[in-house]
């Protein structure tokens, strides 16, 4: 939703405030105003995490059951891909997305038991390849 916001003001271009730009910032306006209920964190639980990547954005959601067994979310985590990140394969977003989410939420997640959850399986090549390139090793060095 902000993304398109963000192109607007990128660069050296003038800002020019189009119907499609209202469009966005309305919907922002709307998003803002309905606040999501974040629950406090129970350090005594375990966490869990959904991670996911588009084309040019991670996102993820720190969640945790409450004694009904009914997930809530405690904290969100949204990052722009830059220029040199878009280039990354969808593979490698997600990976980066677990990164992100892990350095985000670390304070959380020490010391307790955490899942981290993403749509694709191909992450899991990832972290279980034999040799990696130096951009894949430091991740999972991390």
């Amino acid at each position: 939703l902000t993304l398109n916001i963000s192109q607007m003001m990128k660069g050296k271009q003038t800002f020019g405030w189009s119907s499609e730009g209202k469009e966005y910032f309305e919907g922002i306006k709307k998003a803002i105003a309905k606040t999501p209920v974040l629950a406090c964190p129970d350090f005594s639980k375990d966490f869990i995490i959904y991670c996911y990547a588009t084309n040019n954005t991670l996102a993820a959601v720190l969640t945790q059951e409450d004694s009904d067994g009914h997930e809530l979310p405690i904290a969100f985590m949204s990052y722009i891909l830059k220029d040199h990140e878009l280039k990354y394969t969808m593979m490698e977003k997600h990976a980066f997305a677990v990164v992100k989410a892990v350095k985000q939420f670390r304070f959380y997640i020490l010391n307790s038991h955490s899942m981290v959850l993403v749509p694709d399986t191909t992450v899991k090549s990832i972290l279980t390849q034999q040799e990696f390139g130096s951009k894949r090793g430091n991740w999972v060095a991390k």
